[in-house]
């Protein structure tokens, strides 16, 4: 199983749950399966997360270990035509070019895992709050609705840490 890493997660971590300071296991962990390619964060996301307002722990630890964390291939085209018109609900991806100015990392994330969604998993904390039906704007649909109606399993940090063991040894 190949689990892709939304940049949420990550900020959630670091200031939330397991600040790198304080739960440093839970990083080296990251780092563990990282290497083994169990976790990967797609290159879109790490870019997003290095674009940040400020420099801080996150930054500093992704850019750091980029080698070790960054998923090492290119979004496959069909995969991003299929996540623009069918996750996203554009007419065709010429059209989704206007709202992709910023080049946001969510669509990029769901078509890697698109790539093979027999054995890719997206680790978000995104919620579904609105129906995409109901959405004004395709680009503001969530990550697990997207997910959703491309059949690719989605799951969040907790589940993710339940998957794959994670453990804090005791002193």
């Amino acid at each position: 199983m190949l689990y892709l890493v939304d940049t949420d997660v990550l900020i959630a971590a670091k200031n939330l749950y397991y600040a790198l300071d304080r739960i440093p296991h839970f990083w080296k962990w990251i780092l563990h399966h990282a290497a083994n390619d169990r976790v990967k964060i797609p290159p879109k996301v790490i870019d997003e997360i290095l674009r940040g307002s400020k420099e801080d722990d996150l930054s500093t630890w992704v850019k750091s270990n980029r080698a070790t964390l960054e998923l090492a291939e290119s979004v496959d085209a069909n995969d991003w035509s299929e996540t623009l018109t069918v996750g996203y609900g554009y007419a065709s991806v010429e059209a989704a070019q206007h709202d992709l100015v910023e080049q946001r990392a969510d669509p990029f994330l769901v078509a890697h895992a698109l790539f093979d969604t027999s054995v890719r998993r997206v680790v978000t904390l995104e919620k579904v709050t609105t129906a995409p039906t109901n959405l004004p704007n395709p680009i503001n649909r969530k990550i697990p609705t997207v997910c959703d109606l491309l059949g690719i399993k989605h799951l969040d940090t907790f589940t993710l840490i339940r998957e794959l063991d994670f453990r804090i040894p005791l002193s």
